[in-house]
């Protein structure tokens, strides 16, 4: 497992803690069990998850939508990391930008390439920044003097690239399955190929190809050359 990341610890008392934990634990029982996936994915625990259900496995149903499995592990998760996401802070200024935040990669193994920036992660690889989130078998990532330029995610048509994201300044969930994701960090752009599937608030698109524009939250979706795969997009009310 490698990890990139830049940690910053937050030390609270032992007491504060614990008083602190008992009241979040109680407002988490109090909510869905949408409400909890998506509390989950925005703080970065999505492989907390169990899914249920007949669609447990679907890569293109909204993670929001599935049968909550382990909804009380869950909750215990989320109770202890809660306070420290949520803890009021005071007027820190600008917010840096998306393309500096750290950027953290797992995966069973790496193999790195020094002298070209060249990095390959292999076996249920993970990306995350800030509370964006990239899985696949496979992940490449090339680096240059000024840190990581893209990412490509490999996945299948049977387990597809995953791509999830919620932001800060969107009210709009997104979360996009395709066989192939690049994320061109610098841009802020995220291309998806091959059975591209994207679940945007309410809305859902599905093409050969799609673009996403993470900055203005805007999606392009392209059919197959030969016409065969034509785009569908879906309103739900």
């Amino acid at each position: 497992m490698n990890k990139l990341i830049i940690l910053i610890a937050i030390f609270f008392t032992s007491l504060a803690l614990a008083e602190g934990k008992d009241f979040i634990k109680s407002d988490l029982e109090k909510l869905s069990d949408k409400e909890l996936i998506l509390k989950a994915i925005s703080s970065g625990n999505y492989n907390k998850i169990e899914f249920g259900g007949s669609e447990a496995l679907n890569p293109n149903f909204p993670s929001y939508k599935k049968d909550l499995e382990n909804r009380e592990e869950l909750i215990e998760v989320l109770a202890g990391i809660t306070m420290a996401i949520e803890e009021p802070k005071l007027d820190e200024g600008p917010k840096p930008d998306k393309a500096k935040q750290p950027i953290e990669i797992e995966a069973e193994s790496v193999m790195v390439d020094e002298a070209t920036g060249f990095n390959e992660f292999i076996g249920d690889a993970e990306v995350r920044q800030g509370k964006l989130l990239i899985t696949a078998e496979l992940i490449q990532v090339q680096t240059n003097a000024d840190g990581v330029e893209t990412l490509l995610a490999k996945g299948t048509n049977d387990k597809p690239a995953k791509y999830i994201q919620s932001q800060e300044s969107q009210s709009r969930f997104i979360e996009a399955t395709a066989t192939l994701i690049t994320y061109d960090i610098n841009e802020s752009m995220i291309f998806l190929v091959g059975n591209a599937f994207l679940i945007q608030g309410f809305d859902s698109f599905s093409g050969d190809s799609l673009t996403y524009d993470i900055d203005n939250d805007k999606v392009i979706v392209k059919s197959s050359e030969d016409g065969v795969k034509r785009v569908k997009f879906k309103i739900e009310l």
